[in-house]
């Protein structure tokens, strides 16, 4: 998602990662963020990374709340913090609120590096979200497994 002030941005989530003691791998080749920045020891700043391998890596998960970021990480079964920049967003970000594996929502204009600190710090030690966080994920994973087992054994009998 594009951001008016990326470099702002991407100062407030340095700071809120600090306050939190967390360390985050940022992805900010979509204009967000500001992707010039230099990582250290507490950022990785990444062009691209597979959310699939990513994501269950986490102690928690800040992003978009857009659809299929959304989706990777319910899967990944890891809570989530989403900040929604707009269209879809607040809706995703009140569904993994109310189904317990994130955090209450935090609006954007909101945001603030101790507001996100403290979401950050709650997402990651929860250990009730983390638990059905875990739950989810299965869940989701064991869907995507009968379908694929469906679709394969659909294109067999074809055959």
């Amino acid at each position: 998602m594009l951001a008016r002030e990326p470099q702002k941005l991407t100062a407030l989530v340095s700071e809120a990662l600090a306050k939190s003691g967390q360390r985050a791998v940022l992805g900010g080749d979509w204009g967000a963020l500001d992707g010039t920045m230099l990582s250290s020891e507490r950022v990785c700043f990444v062009k691209d990374v597979p959310h699939q391998w990513l994501l269950p890596k986490g102690a928690a998960i800040e992003h978009h709340g857009g659809t299929g970021t959304t989706g990777e990480a319910l899967c990944s079964g890891v809570p989530s913090v989403v900040v929604p920049f707009g269209f879809d967003q607040p809706f995703w970000e009140q569904r993994v609120a109310a189904l317990g594996v994130g955090v209450s929502p935090l609006p954007r204009r909101e945001l603030s590096a101790p507001a996100l600190a403290a979401a950050i710090e709650r997402a990651a030690s929860d250990p009730l979200m983390r638990e059905r966080a875990v739950q989810l994920g299965a869940a989701i994973q064991a869907e995507h497994a009968i379908e694929h087992i469906s679709r394969v054994l659909r294109t067999a009998q074809q055959s």
